[in-house]
């Protein structure tokens, strides 16, 4: 009773904002009807195909990050690009291969479908990597005992066995399309709005919250149910295992290189651009974004300030968050987590600003508020298989010896899996520093400035130089915060061994 007390209790906490502006707004919210029909059917058919799309795409280079080399380095990097990387710097990108092929359908759902390719895939490649590191070294090296090749052992043995420990993977590529919103408002037509969508343009050009919060409980009780089925079925874990390095085919290196190609070469073309036209100008862009009286307008640097404090503040307690409740290993926490993923970026933003207001919280913690409940399904998904591999008679034993949950973290569990933690908190830490929809409904921009913010509101002015150089400041801060990340973790991997 007191483990469900407690599920109950996080979870009525960070859901208070949606509580308390649905009871403000519950005369007009009236679930189903065929338009509500219509929607999820359009918006699961986009998501169904943009997810098959992303997993052909994805088997090979995660396949392929199994080796030890700068490719796989490099392929492993990208698994930032779906959180950080500001949708107007894709709008650009996807504009100039556009403008190549004049007769490709610039507005319809196979330009949906290629943009969540770019976006999502990376997200498959991760965590198909991660299932395909998990495999039992013994059933790799029974079938080469048995003479089976790099492509039979791959088709018959690795790609079969990973798609059981994929499944997660497989649902959050799912939910990402299925709520997307900025691909779909540049890139979609109105056959293919997505629930998001259409509750930004209820609350937004109506100012029908109910009819907002209507599709948004309706998202929120379909994904649970996904989530639901995600949840209880069976996964494939090996414990103890020592992950499999070993060399992989030259056919794997050059459909990775292809892939690594198309991702870069999308992320690198509003820096090259900006770059290019910044020398022209002779620097004056650059000049504009350091200057007092652009920053009075544009409050550039603030704003960098503010997402860097809010970013590192709420990535580390999360993670910290995230691990105590899967330390629980309790199923109704699993679901109760994991069913904030259909929970509505826009109406979540709405609330959290009506209750800001009303109960006068200051905006960085109103903010934060947001970024917590919406990124505490990732750090979930991102300590899962840690949390299934850790040696639960550690923490058994320190409970015999009298140690409380703040003195096993310190001492047992932060020792052992540092490079967790510090791998989950590199990818919080570049998921919200890039947010921008929470940020954006939440009229950020006047209360609390933050970077993504800013660059919307550069690029809406028609600073288009001006923009793109402060888009490209942002990845490249985001950039060195994974490199240096990355190192420590590498460094303490290098002293675990």
């Amino acid at each position: 009773m007191k483990k469900r007390l407690f599920t109950a209790a996080w979870l009525s906490c960070a859901l208070f904002p949606v509580i308390m502006l649905c009871l403000r707004f519950y005369g007009g919210i009236s679930i189903g009807g065929r338009e509500t029909a219509r929607l999820f059917a359009s918006a699961s058919l986009q998501a169904a195909l943009s997810t098959a799309a992303c997993f052909v795409v994805a088997i090979v280079p995660a396949y392929y990050l199994g080796a030890e080399n700068r490719l796989a380095k490099a392929l492993h990097l990208t698994w930032i690009i779906p959180f950080f990387y500001p949708v107007i710097s894709a709008i650009i990108s996807f504009s100039i291969i556009y403008g190549i092929f004049p007769s490709f359908p610039r507005y319809s759902l196979l330009s949906v479908i290629i943009a969540h390719v770019f976006f999502n895939s990376p997200v498959l490649v991760r965590f198909l990597a991660e299932s395909f590191s998990a495999l039992p070294r013994t059933m790799r090296e029974e079938a080469i005992v048995s003479g089976a090749g790099a492509f039979a052992r791959f088709i018959h043995l690795q790609l079969p066995l990973s798609l059981k420990g994929a499944a997660r993977g497989l649902f959050l590529t799912f939910v990402f399309c299925f709520t997307s919103f900025g691909v779909v408002l540049s890139f979609g037509s109105l056959k293919n709005t997505t629930p998001e969508v259409a509750i930004f343009s209820a609350m937004s050009t109506n100012l029908n919250f109910g009819s907002a919060l209507s599709i948004a409980l309706v998202q929120f009780f379909f994904i649970g149910a996904l989530n639901a089925l995600v949840t209880i079925l069976p996964s494939y874990e090996c414990e103890n295992e020592i992950p499999v390095r070993a060399k992989r085919p030259l056919w794997s290196a050059v459909i990775s290189l292809v892939w690594l190609l198309f991702e870069g070469m999308i992320v690198a073309a509003p820096v090259v651009w900006s770059v290019r036209y910044a020398l022209q100008r002779k620097g004056a862009a650059f000049a504009n974004l350091l200057s007092p009286l652009f920053n009075r307008q544009f409050p550039v640097m603030l704003s960098l300030i503010n997402s860097t404090l809010l970013s590192f503040f709420c990535a580390a307690l999360i993670s910290i968050f995230a691990w105590f409740i899967l330390s629980k290993k309790r199923l109704q926490d699993e679901f109760a987590v994991n069913s904030l993923f259909g929970l509505s970026s826009a109406v979540l933003a709405m609330s959290l600003l009506y209750v800001s207001i009303r109960f006068r919280i200051h905006p960085f913690f109103s903010i934060a508020w947001g970024y917590l409940v919406m990124s505490l399904p990732y750090a979930f998904s991102f300590l899962q298989n840690q949390a299934a591999r850790f040696d639960s008679s550690l923490r058994e034993q320190s409970a015999l010896d009298g140690a409380n949950a703040i003195n096993r973290f310190l001492y047992i569990e932060w020792p052992l899996l540092s490079r967790a933690f510090r791998s989950v908190f590199m990818q919080l830490f570049a998921i919200f520093f890039g947010e921008f929809t929470i940020a954006y409904i939440f009229q950020a921009a006047q209360r609390l400035p933050l970077a993504s913010v800013t660059a919307y509101q550069l690029a809406s002015r028609r600073m288009i130089t001006e923009s793109y150089l402060f888009t490209s400041l942002i990845t490249i801060i985001v950039a060195c915060a994974c490199a240096v990340f990355s190192t420590l973790a590498s460094e303490s991997k290098s002293s675990e061994q």
